[in-house]
């Protein structure tokens, strides 16, 4: 079998959930009978290096990549505002883009895998075609992102804005999602979400496929982290809720160490003395592994998260909201829930106080990482939606 696998991004190096997921998705596609290419955008946020190309082409038979201008022009958000067209897609929708495209797909590809929804803002233009079969990897319910910082937004201008952005992805990702002959969805959240919004394109869960490490969390220590890109808003305003509502209302609470990239856009002014800001950390698990519990406030957003899967595979106490743990049996992975700041100063008491029950969360834990995780697992779920 022939495939093309197409990133609205650089996956490596990894420096953000979306690239983990990516990564571990490439290493799925690993199968003698399959040949694999690879279609890659490189963009501002995720260039194309020369360490890409070198561990990329471990993975596929060749590379292909175009350089795609993402930055935001204030006139054609503007514009595209006006015209009700959403501009996160429009800036995938490039005519270089389209042509390109069009050129690779001429080598008759049995399927062609968009990893992400902007890797396939241009799907619906080139089903009709090419002959081959169309599948989307969903990351998430991208609209869904959108709508809940609309509905939190407290500035009425940004939050109209916010609000168009929303309605418009919602109308255009449907649109891209039924023209696909497949929907793949990393939790089964998603896939719920997906059928109650009237997608009508077959959809397969399949998770992230993740490897154990030889090493685990060191479970004595009891300080408290949370690790994510800071030019992702749900990351900022989770940090910022650990400032505002838990770390500066009660000095009780054990140090708490702020880790991800784009660090320095944080405004760190009114944080206590008991949070430090780290900054990008150059071993993501290394870092988790000495780090003591990931607390992870998320409020808003959609899909799994993949610095939490992360987590759990290296055995990590951690405490998130319901949203958070969106995707995963919170029981079964031995996550603690809290919703309310009540709620967040109990558990993080609990567990910082008692390291049988960070040691009984950190079986559970692993225990569930290697039952719904497994690249043998993924794999096979891979084989059976390419069956189909």
């Amino acid at each position: 079998m022939k495939i093309l696998y197409v990133s609205s991004k650089v996956p490596y190096p990894v420096i953000d959930g979306g690239c983990f997921a990516m990564m571990q998705f490439i290493h799925s596609l690993q199968d003698p009978n399959w040949i694999v290419d690879g279609f890659i955008f490189s963009t501002q946020k995720h260039p194309f290096s020369k360490a890409s190309s070198e561990h990329l082409s471990k993975y596929f038979r060749k590379i292909l990549t175009l350089e795609l201008d993402t930055s935001v022009k204030p006139l054609a958000a503007l514009w595209h505002l006006i015209t009700r067209n959403n501009y996160n897609l429009k800036r995938f929708q490039t005519s270089q883009l389209e042509e390109a495209l069009r050129k690779q797909l001429n080598e008759d590809y049995d399927v062609v895998i968009f990893d992400s929804l902007f890797a396939a803002a241009l799907l619906p233009k080139l089903k009709q075609h090419f002959r081959s079969r169309f599948i989307v990897r969903a990351h998430n319910v991208e609209h869904e992102i959108w709508r809940t910082l609309a509905d939190e937004e407290k500035s009425k201008l940004k939050k109209q804005y916010l609000k168009a952005l929303y309605q418009t992805l919602q109308k255009e990702e449907a649109i891209i999602l039924n023209a696909a002959h497949q929907i793949w969805t990393m939790s089964e959240e998603d896939s719920k979400i997906l059928r109650l919004k009237n997608i009508t394109t077959p959809i397969h869960y399949i998770p992230v496929a993740i490897e154990l490490p030889e090493v685990t969390a060191d479970l004595s220590r009891t300080t408290c982290f949370h690790l994510g890109s800071m030019n992702w808003q749900p990351n900022i305003d989770a940090v910022n809720y650990l400032a505002d509502q838990l770390w500066s209302k009660n000095s009780a609470l054990p140090q708490l160490i702020v880790a991800g990239s784009h660090a320095e856009s944080i405004d760190k002014s009114r944080f206590p003395e008991s949070i430090t800001v780290v900054g990008r950390v150059p071993n993501v698990n290394q870092f988790m592994q000495n780090a003591g519990i990931l607390v992870s406030p998320i409020q808003s957003g959609s899909g799994i998260r993949i610095k939490l899967l992360e987590a759990l595979a290296l055995g990590v106490p951690c405490i998130t909201t319901n949203l958070g743990a969106a995707g995963i049996d919170a029981e079964a992975a031995g996550i603690l829930i809290a919703e309310s700041p009540q709620e967040w100063f109990a558990q993080i008491e609990l567990i910082t106080n008692s390291l049988e029950l960070r040691t009984q969360n950190s079986k559970k834990a692993l225990a569930y990482i290697s039952n719904k995780h497994s690249f043998a697992h993924c794999k096979s779920l891979i084989v059976a939606a390419f069956g189909c």
